[in-house]
């Protein structure tokens, strides 16, 4: 009986994972503005029990929407400590560990950072 095929995340350096954690990261902090705008301003249900109510309710759903999009990417997350410990506990070695804390993580706190920046500014 032949050995079952290891897994798509089994160590190996996958640069194509950075887009995919910049793009993430981003559409994350844009959707938990998105659901405050949403909450306060279309349904005006600001300070009110029924507004976090509805808060939380779309939070949950885009936490599922954002699981399904890294199991479709492939990896990519939005979380740069779901990356870090992928990298320990994967077989990839230094060099995986190393690709993931000095390219995927950094990219994720810029694409987190920008458009922090913009919404705080608008």
């Amino acid at each position: 009986m032949a050995p079952a095929p290891a897994p798509a995340s089994s160590g190996r350096i996958r640069p194509w994972l950075v887009v995919g954690d910049l793009v993430l990261a981003v559409l994350w902090v844009c959707a938990g503005a998105l659901v405050k705008l949403a909450v306060y301003n279309v349904l005006g249900l600001g300070g009110r029990p029924e507004g976090e109510a509805a808060k939380v309710s779309l939070s949950v759903v885009y936490m599922f929407l954002f699981a399904w999009l890294e199991s479709a990417t492939g990896g990519a997350s939005y979380n740069p400590l779901t990356a870090i410990s992928g990298a320990l506990a994967s077989r990839g070695g230094i060099a995986l560990y190393l690709f993931t804390v000095f390219v995927r993580v950094p990219a994720q706190v810029i694409s987190r950072s920008v458009p922090s920046f913009y919404l705080y500014i608008y």
